[in-house]
């Protein structure tokens, strides 16, 4: 429960302790009574209380940490925590977290649905630092002049916006231009794998997404929503006349290290205007070795073991976002070699890979995956990658494909190893043909990474580790660990790693799905003999401190 502060002790310490005129301060307190205003505010603005003497004062009597901001590297302050529109509001800036707290500065320790507002948006608990109004005001100013710029350049844009020019777009060195540019190199630097510019019915913000969450960054002014969403139709080669219709696109971005980058966008008319979606497809940091993915030892020879194979089919199911295309490209990466002739089909490519053969999909011109199949098997493959099965068609084509002396890697949308098998019968694919044709049955998920910095001994009840499938010992416990959040993370986590389940067709497995025995009663007596499931690969990663209990609850559903 948030303590309640009043504002009478301070009015006595002034008066009793640093000698204020009790008649001059009972005029303010009827004029702050009469009016509504803040006795902090109205005390500074009329000058009869210097805004140091007043936070220290409230420090005393509140018994809250007092700081001068003149000693403060304003360097340190992490960024990404909260809105320009928040600090503004509430005349707040942040200083630092440290073990899941938000440390505000504040000057008016009274209001206290500050803290209430920040503990909801930042999911962080906060404990506030009483500084001098002038040095927070000048601080917070420089704050947003470092930090947001861009935005300054835009408010100046904004004056000169003439709304019935609807088509309005700038060259390459305008305000809105050096905004999106700052805003995509800000994305690729920190990160990021999306980025959303979303218009509301009054605002237009954007948001980055952090290793699977999004995250508020920026709030452009509202009147030039269009105008930032048509620069972006500008760089992708859109057609920034059409609004009623979703358009797709791709820019090639040359970011401030000299690198281009690849990004995806999708715009889509909504309520209030175009939203507009950026994938940042950046190679370096998406193509991962296979002892980075993951992957335990022993799934790491199921996986390799399978890409040796000349024929047959590796399946990666999953929902959108849990790296099946960086697991598959691992794969081709470790066969890629000038021996091997690689076609793969997507839609799009994400990641460019020298040595494979890679077609976007292409369906507004009839370029669809079974086509595409059907052109593979016409040049000389030894290895295709088929971004997904999606229809009983490409199903049909990929299974003969396994069959018939090529290794086919490709992905299907389901929540686990056995779920592949039910896809791939709903598909028509027939038993026997799904038996002599997928060797490998990867499922996967991506999970929070908790920071090495910070991350903090967490204890459970026994019930819990026995619901999580976690060993319970009294005499030796088991260490876990939770996310707290330091300067280096913010939130307690940092990067994401892999959760995998495999599922390899032994001969016996193949007999069984021949013989048509239901899928549960397969993965029933291979969990009976060791069969590792995707929740206990989780609780694997939980027991070795690599993530938290709570992620995996997350992400994983049980």
């Amino acid at each position: 429960m948030m303590p309640s502060y009043s504002t009478e002790g301070i009015v006595s310490r002034l008066i009793q302790e640093h000698g204020v005129s009790e008649k001059k301060l009972t005029r303010l307190i009827r004029n702050t009574e009469e009016t509504s205003n803040n006795l902090f505010e109205a005390a500074i603005h009329s000058g009869l209380i210097a805004p140091r003497l007043l936070a220290q004062v409230a420090a005393v009597e509140f018994a809250i940490p007092f700081m001068d901001l003149a000693a403060f590297n304003n360097k340190q302050i992490p960024h990404n925590i909260l809105s320009d529109s928040t600090i503004k509001k509430h005349k707040v800036l942040p200083l630092k977290t440290q073990n899941n707290k938000l440390f505000l500065a504040q000057s008016d320790p009274t209001n206290l649905q500050v803290s209430k507002e920040i503990m909801f948006q930042t999911g962080l608990y906060t404990e506030t630092i009483l500084v001098a109004s002038d040095q927070l005001d000048k601080m917070i100013s420089q704050y947003l002049r470092n930090n947001k710029s861009r935005l300054n350049h835009l408010e100046q844009e904004e004056s000169s916006y003439n709304p019935s020019d609807t088509l309005q777009t700038e060259d390459s060195d305008g305000p809105i231009s050096r905004f999106i540019n700052h805003i995509l190199n800000d994305g690729i630097q920190s990160g990021a794998s999306d980025i959303h510019f979303e218009p509301y019915e009054q605002s237009f913000r954007v948001r980055f997404r952090y290793d699977g969450l999004l995250r508020e960054i920026a709030h452009p002014p509202f009147n030039l929503r269009n105008r930032i969403i048509s620069r972006l139709k500008v760089l992708a080669n859109l057609d920034i006349s059409e609004r009623r219709l979703p358009q797709d696109g791709s820019i090639k971005f040359s970011h401030h290290d000299k690198n281009k980058t690849d990004i995806r966008i999708n715009t889509l008319p909504t309520l209030w205007g175009e939203k507009a979606v950026l994938r940042i497809l950046d190679t370096r940091h998406r193509l991962i070795p296979i002892e980075q993915s993951g992957m335990s030892l022993q799934q790491q020879i199921h996986f390799k073991k399978a890409l040796k194979h000349s024929q047959g089919m590796i399946l990666v199911t999953g929902p959108t976002g849990s790296g099946k295309t960086v697991t598959l490209y691992t794969g081709l990466s470790l066969i890629n070699s000038p021996e091997n002739n690689i076609l793969s089909a997507e839609d799009p490519v994400e990641i460019n890979l020298e040595g494979v053969n890679q077609v976007n999909i292409n369906p507004a011109i009839g370029l669809d995956f079974a086509s595409c199949l059907r052109a593979f098997l016409r040049q000389d493959p030894d290895i295709i990658m088929l971004g997904e099965i999606r229809d009983a068609e490409s199903a049909e084509i990929a299974v003969k494909a396994a069959q018939t002396g090529h290794l086919v890697l490709s992905t299907l949308h389901t929540n686990d190893a056995s779920g592949a098998l039910n896809r791939l019968y709903n598909l028509g694919v027939s038993p026997h043909n799904l038996a002599s044709s997928v060797n490998l049955i990867i499922a996967q998920r991506l999970v929070r990474k908790l920071c090495q910095r910070c991350k903090t001994p967490i204890s459970y009840s026994e019930e819990e580790l026995q619901k999580a499938g976690l060993p319970h010992n009294q005499n030796a416990p088991q260490i876990l660990y939770s996310a707290k959040g330091c300067d280096s993370c913010q939130t307690g986590y940092k990067g994401r790693t892999g959760v995998f389940e495999m599922l390899a067709l032994t001969p016996e497995i193949r007999e069984q799905i021949e013989q048509q025995i239901p899928v549960t009663r397969i993965i029933s007596s291979l969990q009976k003999q060791g069969h590792t499931s995707l929740t206990e690969a989780g609780t694997a990663l939980v027991a070795q401190g690599i993530t938290s209990l709570e992620e995996i609850r997350r992400v994983i559903s049980q």
